[in-house]
């Protein structure tokens, strides 16, 4: 679903303000930097300087001074950048390899002082340590850059990437970056595909959550027939499908509702519980319809689903299968009363009865009414 208007020009802003601002002049090689060296993963590197008159000029504040430190990372990381000083209140840009500005911090650190954590790839980055104050500030400070493990599936190619058999719950974390394939299906957005297979039918639940872009999410067959899609179905901008689906391989397309949107995302894959509901409905000649709900709120109607009026004992309806799960039988009974009981048969014999499992006689006819959740074994 499309952003309102100010939340994609608050979005653009972000994007302008913290990926697109040109580097000052130190930033682009006018001034000597410092090499820290590479950062290994679980690691960290130090340095330290002085601020003073005279040193390159920011461009971040009118004579606020600069210096520069390079570092360079091997593998993808979540990388850690703090400036302490005592003397003055730190700030501290950080770089890529093409001299533009990725991200800058003031005072997230203790006291005033300036911590930003970031994903970055592997490459050259450069960090700047400057003054936030509009004051002639200055003095020591040190330095530090830690590199620790990414959790995070960086896709470097156009893949499929296989997932394997789906069996238990699984999380893959990924991010969209320039540079990231594009959709066939959806022009101009970037877009992963991962294959998996299913060794047995099952209900599951596929979500697709991020924290900046607007998720889309598509659903294949083994031969690109599109199964389902979703924008907007796992909640605010996330996207989720939920189905039965029977023994086979898959395709699943992860990609964006705008185009050119770019950031992490996280994918989930869940088998869901085998959870049904009983249905029950009663027709106008006193007879009743009986049916089930699967967890992903699909209603299966048996062929033989009359409990006739007047009928004694447990009466169980035909068998209920969709995409290759069993389901077993509804059974009913007409109490006394006149309401009716409900519990389910499963393949195996075995009889399963809801907490809430009585459709009163008086219900209006017509309406189908639910039991309580039933989870099966």
């Amino acid at each position: 679903m499309r952003r309102p208007l100010f939340t994609a020009l608050a979005a653009a802003a972000l994007l302008l303000g913290l990926l697109l601002f040109t580097a000052p002049a130190s930033a682009q090689g006018a001034c000597e930097a410092t090499d820290l060296g590479p950062v290994e993963i679980g690691t960290t590197v130090h340095g330290r300087g002085t601020l003073a008159a005279g040193d390159c000029d920011s461009g971040w504040y009118s004579g606020s001074p600069i210096d520069e430190f390079t570092f360079s990372l091997i593998d993808e990381a979540v990388v850690t950048m703090q400036a302490h000083s005592a003397a003055f209140d730190p700030a501290v840009h950080a770089y890529g390899y093409d001299h533009r500005g990725y991200d800058a911090d003031d005072d997230s650190g203790p006291g005033h002082n300036a911590s930003l954590t970031m994903r970055l790839l592997p490459g050259t980055w450069s960090l700047n340590v400057t003054t936030s104050a509009l004051l002639e500030e200055w003095g020591a400070y040190r330095v530090s850059v830690t590199a620790a493990w990414a959790p995070v599936l960086l896709l470097y190619d156009c893949g499929p990437y296989d997932l394997g058999a789906v069996t238990a719950a699984r999380t893959i974390d990924s991010r969209f970056f320039p540079g990231s394939c594009t959709s066939e299906a959806r022009e101009d957005r970037y877009s992963h595909i991962y294959e998996f297979s299913l060794p047995e039918a099952l209900s599951l639940q596929i979500d697709l959550t991020a924290p900046i872009v607007d998720p889309y999410l598509h659903l294949y067959d083994a031969d690109g027939n599109t199964i389902s899609r979703n924008d907007d179905g796992g909640g605010s901008l996330n996207s989720r499908i939920a189905k039965i689906l029977p023994a086979g391989d898959y395709a699943l397309e992860v990609t964006t509702y705008a185009a050119r949107e770019f950031g992490d995302y996280q994918l989930q894959l869940t088998p869901i519980a085998d959870e049904v509901h009983l249905l029950a409905r009663r027709l106008a000649d006193g007879s009743w319809e009986v049916g089930l709900r699967t967890a992903g709120g699909l209603d299966l109607l048996p062929a033989q689903r009359v409990v006739r009026a007047g009928a004694g004992g447990w009466v169980a309806s035909s068998a209920l299968a969709h995409s290759g799960i069993e389901y077993g039988a509804v059974r009913a009974r007409l109490l006394p009363s006149g309401n009716l009981a409900l519990s389910l048969r499963t393949p195996d014999g075995a009889v399963h009865s809801p907490r809430l499992r009585l459709a009163p006689a008086d219900a209006e006819v017509g309406r189908w009414l639910a039991s309580s959740l039933l989870q099966l074994p």
